[in-house]
């Protein structure tokens, strides 16, 4: 998670049977930020990878303990990205604002939250449709934030990061763009608006 590391020990010759040891040695390295991740339950995370966005140089991943730690900084003020999407993709990614003094080691622990999810059931005749959901932060081209295929039990569920206002868009996999064929088509000017807060 950060706290140590190692020098490369140089070439290694494998054994044919595969059998080979290779011991190393850690070293405690010069911590300058480090901190617990925990879900919303209190329950450490680990897995999440942790990156300073000003250079990409530094980042670390939660132990089993939840812990990371960032070394390697010069002092100054930064931002540490903490994003779980890679094993919690429920959960919402956080930025967090770091200042840096020589000497000293940033407590940067976080509890993360849950993002809001759009949770639903396709049919169409009453089976499973062949459709994808789409999730528009806005009525132009571009404006998809989340979309996904209707799973063979015809829920999908899409998690959605920032608050404000989304259209959910809902269109066949196999019908294509015809719509004037499909009297029950919606387009999007006339889509249900929802409103995601906290």
């Amino acid at each position: 998670a950060g706290f140590h590391t190692s020098a490369d020990s140089g070439p290694v010759t494998v054994a044919a049977d595969g059998s080979t040891v290779v011991d190393f040695t850690l070293q405690d390295t010069v911590v300058a930020a480090s901190g617990t991740v925990t879900g919303p339950d209190g329950a450490p995370v680990q897995g999440v990878r942790v990156v300073v966005l000003e250079c990409f140089c530094a980042g670390s991943t939660t132990g089993p303990d939840g812990r990371f730690a960032i070394a390697g900084l010069t002092e100054g003020s930064f931002t540490l990205s903490i994003n779980p999407s890679f094993v919690r993709p429920d959960l919402r990614p956080i930025a967090v604002p770091v200042t840096l003094v020589p000497g000293t080691t940033v407590d940067a622990s976080v509890q993360l939250t849950r993002m809001a999810t759009f949770d639903l059931t396709v049919t169409a005749g009453g089976a499973p449709a062949d459709a994808r959901v789409s999730v528009w932060s806005a009525l132009e081209f571009g404006a998809v934030v989340r979309s996904a295929i209707v799973g063979p039990d015809g829920t999908v569920s899409l998690p959605i990061v920032n608050d404000g206002e989304y259209y959910l868009e809902i269109s066949s996999q196999t019908a294509g763009y015809a719509s004037e064929f499909y009297p029950d088509t919606i387009f999007r000017a006339g889509a249900q608006r929802f409103a995601i807060s906290g």
